[in-house]
């Protein structure tokens, strides 16, 4: 039944199809009260079966694409810049959450000894400074690997 269904809607969808005809569209026969499923009219005049249900056919394109050679060397660079910059950018971001834990903490407990309450916002400062370093360093990383994945693009040469 739910086949049949989905097969009505599917043709249903259209006039007429190379296929055959519908008989009626299913808003058709809702509009004049029938009831009965939209069936399609089978055209092929030497009986072969047609497979139920939706067929795709196929149109297969082509595009050219560039591909570029790189060496072993290169490509543990690349490894290795994008390791670091990872590196760098976590770290920093861990650290940037560890200051803010240490001024939240602080803030919500106010009979913390004055000595111990500097040395605990001295810790959250170079926190913020060294995360400040880390993500500074990531940036000039990231860019390096930036850099090194142009200049194999530029020394590439394609034949037309």
């Amino acid at each position: 039944m739910a086949e049949n269904q989905l097969g009505s809607l599917a043709v249903a969808s259209s006039s007429a199809t190379s296929a055959g005809g519908v008989s009626a569209s299913k808003s058709e026969s809702a509009a004049s009260g029938n009831t009965q499923q939209a069936k399609a009219v089978s055209g092929s005049a030497g009986g072969a079966k047609k497979p139920k249900g939706s067929t795709f056919i196929h149109d297969y394109g082509i595009r050219n694409i560039k591909s570029y050679p790189i060496t072993d060397a290169e490509l543990e660079e690349l490894f290795v810049i994008s390791v670091v910059a990872a590196f760098c950018f976590s770290f920093a971001t861990g650290l940037l959450g560890f200051a803010v834990n240490i001024f939240k903490d602080l803030s919500f407990n106010p009979a913390l000894a004055n000595e111990t309450r500097d040395n605990w916002e001295y810790v959250s400062y170079g926190c913020i400074g060294f995360a400040l370093v880390l993500f500074f360093v990531g940036v000039i990383v990231f860019i390096f690997g930036k850099s090194k994945i142009s200049k194999i693009k530029i020394e590439t040469e394609f034949k037309k």
